[in-house]
């Protein structure tokens, strides 16, 4: 299996590995404490250009149930119930119905970019008609420190499936208890004795990762971007 990780990082993505889902493309964060950000505004709320951004999507094909995203156990059921909780697909009590285990693997399917072009943006910067919409002391300061961060693309996808390995027998029965806990909205079967296998459909183009770069300002003119995929805990 491939690392799903590792092939949207070498494609410029950043992994969402939590619960927060409120990445839209052209949504400005800012960089708050250490490594953390926080969202800012929408970029046509904080900027305004002649230039016309122009969005364009693809199929992600490098995507697909052959790319996992590997837990152990404990880590793994966490950010499963997170994930599922994003996806309004309820509630499980997975940690308490799987005991002991051994990892977590996540995967997607059905998967789409939608990205604007580093040149696109650059030129929407660098217009010498562009400018910042209004008078905004913090985002100013934040511009000139280099802390504001565009996101530029974001990755989806549809369909999930999740294996859970465990290190004692599961119960029969836990497959179908899971899938009528979850009102059809996710398939739970037994691959074996030790597997349990989550399949969903989510109804929706989920967000799975995010393209974002940091903007560079000095005294409020645009000077560049830079991708912001060495920091993990950005998004």
């Amino acid at each position: 299996m491939a690392n799903l990780i590792k092939l949207l990082r070498g494609q410029g993505f950043d992994y969402i590995d939590g619960p927060i889902r409120d990445h839209k493309v052209l949504q400005v964060w800012i960089k708050k404490d250490f490594d953390k950000t926080a969202i800012f505004d929408m970029l046509d709320d904080l900027f305004k250009s002649p230039i016309v951004l122009i969005p364009y999507e693809t199929p992600a094909l490098f995507v697909n149930y052959s790319s996992t995203a590997e837990y152990n156990i404990n880590v793994g059921i966490t950010a499963l119930e997170q994930l599922l909780k994003a996806a309004n697909l309820g509630e499980f009590g997975l940690s308490t119905k799987i005991k002991s285990g051994i990892s977590v693997s996540i995967a997607y399917d059905n998967a789409k970019a939608i990205d604007y072009a580093y040149g696109n943006l650059s030129n929407y910067f660098y217009d010498k008609d562009s400018d910042f919409k209004y008078i905004n002391p913090e985002l100013f300061t934040q511009a000139n420190r280099n802390n504001l961060v565009i996101i530029t693309g974001i990755l989806f996808a549809q369909n999930l499936e999740v294996h859970i390995k465990t290190s004692n027998d599961l119960d029969t029965k836990l497959g179908s208890e899971l899938t009528n806990l979850a009102n059809g909205k996710i398939d739970f079967s037994l691959a074996n004795s030790k597997e349990i296998v989550m399949k969903s459909d989510l109804g929706v183009m989920f967000p799975i990762a995010v393209k974002a770069f940091r903007l560079n300002f000095d005294k409020g003119k645009y000077i560049s971007m830079k991708l912001v995929t060495d920091s993990r805990d950005f998004f």
